[in-house]
Formats: structure tokens, sequence, C-alpha cells
């Protein structure tokens, strides 16, 4: 199923076993994620108290349709990651903070009370060293982001 049915590599599959092939990758990414929070507190020395997550595209209702949705499976994928990052961050009592890739650097500027964060991510990024790409940049601003609306 899916719109690499075509190639060489395909295997044909019953729709029911792709959807049961589907919820053990959830369920795998759902350990991956705990496993990889719990790592992530035992490396940060200061406890954790929220996540920013960027906002996932809208898909449809139930496992089949995304499978038949060739838009959807674009992304799927990634939704699910995201999903199962956020829940175990809920899981710990981490608050999630969703944010649009399009807007998050004046998201960020706005929590500063800057017209544009790009000066505050320049000095940042000179004070951490490298690498400092578009990458952390982003993170960054989505860490700055999520700080706008938490009560000091």
């Amino acid at each position: 199923m899916g719109r690499y049915r075509n190639t060489a590599a395909a295997r044909v599959l019953v729709l029911e076993d792709v959807i049961k092939l589907v919820e053990r990758v959830r369920l795998a990414a759902a350990r991956g994620a705990e496993e990889s929070l719990d790592a992530l507190t035992r490396a940060v020395s200061i406890p954790i108290v929220s996540i920013a997550i960027r906002l996932c595209p809208e898909l449809p209702a139930t496992i089949e349709e995304r499978i038949r949705d060739s838009r959807a499976q674009t992304f799927a994928d990634s939704v699910m990651y995201r999903e199962a990052i956020a829940a175990a961050a809920r899981a710990r009592g981490w608050t999630v903070h969703w944010y649009d890739r399009t807007e998050v650097f004046r998201d960020a500027a706005d929590a500063l009370g800057r017209k544009d964060v790009t000066p505050f991510l320049e000095k940042l990024g000179r004070s951490i060293g490298p690498p400092w790409n578009a990458e952390f940049k982003l993170a960054a601003a989505a860490a700055i982001a999520a700080t706008r609306n938490r009560v000091p």
C-alpha cells in the first residue's frame, strides 16, 4: 500500500497487516520517546518543565485513511514521532508548547519584547560556539517562544 507500492523493494501487504505494522511502529516510537526523554533528563542538570515541538499538520482520523491519502503519507510518520514525544513529555508533567515554524521567530521576539530576535540569536550562537546552524536557531527560538505565556 502507499506511494512506494510500485518500487522494486515493495512488498504486497494486506491492509489489515499494514495497519498492524503501523501500530507496532507507533508503540516503538512511544518507547523510544520515553527512553530518549529519560536520557535527556539524566543528561541535564536542571529540572525540565517544558518542551517545544513543531506543530503537526492535520491528518485523516484513522490509520487506514492516512495510508490511502498520498498527502498524509508524506508526513504521517513525523507526526507520529512528534505525538509520541509530546505524550512522553506530558507523562513527566512537562508542558508541551507547539510552535508554528513560520511564526516562531516572531513569537520569540515577542517573548523577549523585541521587534527582531535575530541579533539575540546571533549573540547566543557566538556565546555557545559552533556548531550554531539554522536548526539550533530554530530550537532556541522555539524555547524562547515557549516562555511567552509563562508566569514569571
